[in-house]
């Protein structure tokens, strides 16, 4: 083998706890306190879009907003998702594979191989 083509994201890992407290705080850092059982619409769509589409913001406001969810996301949400039951295997497909492919952005490769490593997956 010498790909492994995957979906992490919501497949393979159950994200939903660190992208959610991640848009919390971020809203929170522009004045809006919500509960996260209400932010189960960003789940899906592109962030700044759905800032755009539920809260209001400008496209430009919606970006601003966009990269303090990512900052915190980096730092801390990423390390909040949780491996879905039965899926624990991956680590066994690491030392057959010569590349890894997630459908992540370049810019989270990192995220994806701490957070990997950090559960033993790797």
């Amino acid at each position: 083998m010498k790909t492994v083509l995957f979906d992490l994201d919501g497949t393979l890992t159950d994200s939903r706890e660190g992208i959610l407290k991640s848009i919390q705080y971020a809203l929170s850092c522009y004045g809006i306190e919500e509960s996260m059982e209400n932010l189960g619409m960003f789940l899906g769509p592109p962030a700044h879009l759905a800032f755009q589409e539920f809260y209001g913001f400008s496209e430009e406001k919606a970006f601003e907003i966009t990269n303090v969810f990512r900052k915190r996301y980096s730092e801390k949400g990423i390390y909040e998702n949780h491996i879905y039951d039965g899926k624990e295997g991956l680590r066994e497909i690491e030392p057959l594979a010569k590349d890894i492919i997630s459908d992540m952005m370049d810019t989270n490769d990192k995220l994806v191989i701490d957070f990997e490593e950090r559960n033993g997956n790797l």
